[in-house]
């Protein structure tokens, strides 16, 4: 999972562009929620579950923050 990461520090993009988050389906909606609400995020790109797609999709929609991008999620 954390191989991309090497790469992307291997092409040269810089440390923080790229970052990976993980957390357990519990604390999704707390972690979202900082996430989302960060100022300095600008784009969040989601892989992983239904569940934890939908939860990150309705704090995406209530707070209008970030822009957010998710990949196998069907509703």
């Amino acid at each position: 999972m954390f191989h991309w990461l090497q790469l992307a520090e291997k092409a040269g993009i810089p440390a923080g562009v790229l970052n990976v988050v993980t957390s357990s389906r519990e604390n999704t909606p707390t972690v979202g929620t900082v996430i989302c609400e960060h100022p300095l995020v600008a784009k969040i790109s989601f892989t992983g579950s239904t569940a934890v797609g939908k939860v990150l999709f309705v704090i995406r929609c209530c707070v209008l923050i970030a822009n957010l991008t998710v990949t196998n999620i069907s509703f």
